[in-house]
């Protein structure tokens, strides 16, 4: 039957048990408990180690019940337990946890490594209690789902929450709603399909799962998400069945953060395969994603089965931090196979991505899978710099084969030398701007063949040994194609296509939307196709301006095949001009010149320059002269007797050179009188008459 508990408080210590079992055929009962203020399940029976616990279970064909909990705050820590499991072929129950303020799962029972819990699953038992209770050796039943409504949820030390299945069933899912959700101190969230991963080790229970039908998904919507301290939110299956997905819903922000004090529990939100089923798919949609001290965002396989694809849509931005200090593991928003797998796509949609000190946003193989590939569409900019501090260990955008550290090798048992294919980068953004060692790179460094890197923007700058790459060590160069309007090379950057061994070099083509503004190297910087016993690539270029120094180089060369070819092409400047036609007519300067009033000394001093033929000086770098300068001053008693009289020029004498003008005056009869002689010109009398500029 059903069990229903209501109270204000119930506190289970020392292995007290609220449960509802079924053995047989029959289905077990459904328990509920309404507690108004805190439900606590505390720590184990000290003898025999049985949890405090709320559980309904199966250990027969029969339907394990549900549990549900209501109340204001539920504690669950030192081993507690709200359970839904089932160790046979029957299914195990739902679990529901409606807490108003806070649920607190924490912990593991002292002295062990037995978390804390609230989980739907089916588990393998030990062999003395198989056959003291007559249980198969692995279960087939499903495990049901786990729902946590709540204000604050934190999951810490050692705890977890899980919809896991052990056995040969499908497993459940795990949906939280919450404000705000902590998790740290290696506390999890999973979904889990016939294995399990603890203390960087992969256990497997079960190779196959009944009618290979999917893993459980997880589901978070929260405000704020924060994973920290070598803990995650994770699905992974072991079988031939596909695993879960992971959805985040975190519209202010989401930070993993990695773990300070244990430099071997890694702190992420991933998904993984390491059976032949696919890896699930991560979702995160947040305002702010923020990765630092070597956190994870990532989705991967480990097994023959594909790895999952992961996706990042954040309104404000994406950054991606630094790294590990111990073991120099970078933070990563990535997808990846360490497997014959191939990995998954990895497409990040932010106004801004930042990738720093050794950060890495990565589609990477360490293995013999082939590497998938990454898009970014980042409105106003993408920036990638710096290094791992201390290393030479840099900031990555990369699609490629990678040789890990030695840390890494022998935690996945990777190879020495990766022989999978990288994948192609596809990079839209405002700006792009790779500086101090950073990387964007489809660059192989095993025995296979690069990928592509194709970038539009406005504006790329590359400075402080920055690089775009798509090199290989001896597999085929992959091809660059970068469409800016600008492009800015400083301090030693390079742009390759540089293939090593047999391989061929890439192709390199910068152009603009028609074409780029300028190309700029200075600094000693490179673009390079070149190769070694392989045909050099060719590199094309399409610019209104190129601009290199002595020590730049762009080359396609090979030093045992034929050499690429080198094609700048620069639009030639526009000569045809539109015809004028100009008047046939010689205007007359009284149809056109205003009237013009006589000089008086009310009005305002002025000056008249001569800056020489065509108004120059001699030379565009030489000042005017002194003698282009004149004095329009008129003597007092000339400006006070001026008449409003008509204003007559008179012819010059063009008998002779005349010598320059040194000055002018304005005789009796109003004429204006340069002297000295004044210069060469045709004398026009213009008839012009002054109006009475003064008249009341």
């Amino acid at each position: 039957g059903n069990i229903t508990v209501s109270t204000k408080r119930l506190t289970q210590k020392d292995g007290g048990n609220i449960a509802s079992i079924t053995t047989a055929t029959g289905s077990g009962g459904n328990v509920v408990v309404n507690a108004s203020e805190l439900v606590e399940l505390i720590g184990v029976e000290p003898m025999i180690f049985t949890p405090s616990q709320i559980t309904s279970g199966t250990g027969g064909p029969g339907k394990a019940g549900s549990v549900t909990v209501n109340t204001k705050r539920l504690v669950v820590r030192d081993g507690g337990r709200v359970d839904a499991s089932t160790l046979a072929s029957g299914p195990a129950g739902r679990v529901t946890v409606n807490a108003t303020d806070s649920v607190e799962v924490s912990g593991v029972v002292p002295g062990s490594v037995n978390p804390s819990l609230i989980l739907s699953s089916a588990n393998i038992v030990d062999p003395s209690l198989q056959q003291l209770l007559r249980l198969p050796a692995i279960p087939s039943g499903t495990s049901g789902d786990v729902t946590i409504n709540t204000g604050q949820l934190r999951v810490t030390d050692g705890a977890l929450i899980t919809a896991s299945n052990q056995g040969s069933g499908a497993s459940g899912n795990v949906k939280v709603t919450a404000n705000s959700v902590f998790l740290s101190g290696g506390g999890g969230i999973t979904s889990e399909l016939g294995g399990t991963y603890k203390a960087g080790q992969f256990s497997f229970f079960s190779p196959f799962t009944l009618g290979a039908t999917k893993g459980g998904d997880i589901t978070i919507s929260t405000q704020q998400l924060v994973v920290q301290g070598g803990a995650g939110i994770s699905t992974a299956t072991f079988t031939n069945a596909n695993g879960g997905n992971v959805t985040v819903n975190a519209p202010e922000s989401v930070q993993v953060i990695g773990s300070a004090a244990n430099p071997n529990a890694l702190s992420f939100v991933g998904a993984s395969t390491v059976g032949s089923g696919m890896s699930g798919n991560v979702s995160i949609s947040t305002g702010k994603l923020t990765v630092v001290n070597g956190g994870l965002v990532s989705a991967g396989t480990f097994g023959t089965g594909a790895g999952g694809d992961v996706t990042v849509n954040a309104t404000d931005s994406v950054e991606v931090i630094g790294a590990e200090p111990t073991q120099l593991t970078s933070s990563l928003v990535g997808v990846s196979t360490l497997g014959p797998g191939n990995g998954g796509n990895l497409t990040i949609n932010t106004p801004r991505l930042l990738v720093k000190d050794g950060g890495r946003v990565d589609s990477s193989t360490a293995a013999t899978g082939s590497a998938g590939s990454i898009t970014i569409n980042a409105p106003q900019s993408v920036e990638v710099t710096g290094t791992i501090s201390g290393t030479s260990i840099p900031s990555l955008v990369s699609s490629g084969a990678n040789i890990e550290n030695a840390f890494t090798r022998q935690l996945f048992r990777l190879p020495a030398v990766p022989s999978g294919a990288s994948n192609d980068v596809t990079i839209n953004t405002g700006q792009l701007l790779v500086s101090m060692g950073a990387q964007v790179s489809a660059r192989n460094q095993g025995s296979g063949n690069a990928g592509n890197v194709r970038v539009n923007t406005r504006s790329i700058v590359l400075d402080q040994a920055g690089s775009i790459t798509a090199a290989t060590q001896s597999g085929e160069g992959g091809n660059i194609f970068l469409r800016t309007k600008t492009l800015q090379m400083r301090h030693a950057s390079q742009i390759s296509a540089q293939a090593g061994g047999n391989g061929n070099g890439g192709n390199i083509t910068i152009t603009g939307f028609s074409p780029a503004e300028y190309v700029v190297l200075l600094e000693g910087s490179k673009i390079n196709a070149n190769a070694f016993q392989g045909m050099g690539g060719n590199i094309q270029i399409n610019t209104s301006g190129l601009f290199t120094c002595p020590q730049c180089q762009i080359t396609a060369s090979s030093q045992l095949g034929l050499n690429g070819v080198v094609s700048v092409n620069t639009p030639e400047t526009e000569n045809k001009q539109p015809s004028v036609n100009l008047p046939q007519e010689i205007i007359k300067p009284e149809e056109i010149v205003a009237q013009i009033c006589p000089a008086d000394r009310a009005q305002h001093k002025s000056e008249f320059t001569i800056t020489g033929r065509g108004g120059l000086p001699p030379r565009p770098n030489e000042p005017l002269s002194n003698e282009a300068l004149l004095s329009f001053e008129s003597s007092p008693t000339q400006a006070q007797h001026l008449p409003n009289s008509a204003i007559t020029t008179r012819e010059a004498n063009t008998s002779q050179l005349p010598l320059p003008a040194q000055g002018w005056y304005v005789n009796s009869k109003g004429a204006v009188i340069l002297t000295s002689q004044v210069p060469t010109a045709t004398p026009y009398t213009s008839r012009l008459t002054s109006a009475s500029c003064h008249a009341n």
